[in-house]
């Protein structure tokens, strides 16, 4: 069962001997929404920004930057990257 985001216990037995395992990169855009303002100085250069829910192939939904104007339904592969801080975020773009 793959659990998103990375969490220390399972959420269904509560063992903390998980494992880590490659998963299929792909998914579909569920949903999508543009940023034109933000709170956050440090997105302001980024602005607009696309973001939305992605349902990944390996079974959960997450949020992730989205490329250009990627629409609901389109199939994408997601990949981590380095964001504002060095922070991991995840970046959808079309297959």
């Amino acid at each position: 069962m793959a659990q998103y985001p990375v969490r220390e216990v399972c959420v269904r037995c509560l063992s903390d001997r998980l494992r880590r395992e490659p998963v299929k990169a792909g998914g579909v855009i569920l949903a999508r929404t543009v940023l034109h303002r933000s709170m956050d100085t440090r997105f302001a250069p980024r602005l607009p920004l696309a973001i939305g829910s992605v349902k990944l192939d390996a079974g959960p939904v997450a949020i992730a930057l989205l490329d250009g104007d990627l629409a609901p339904g389109t199939r994408v592969q997601v990949r981590a990257t380095s964001g504002p801080e060095a922070r991991t975020v995840l970046h959808a773009s079309s297959e």
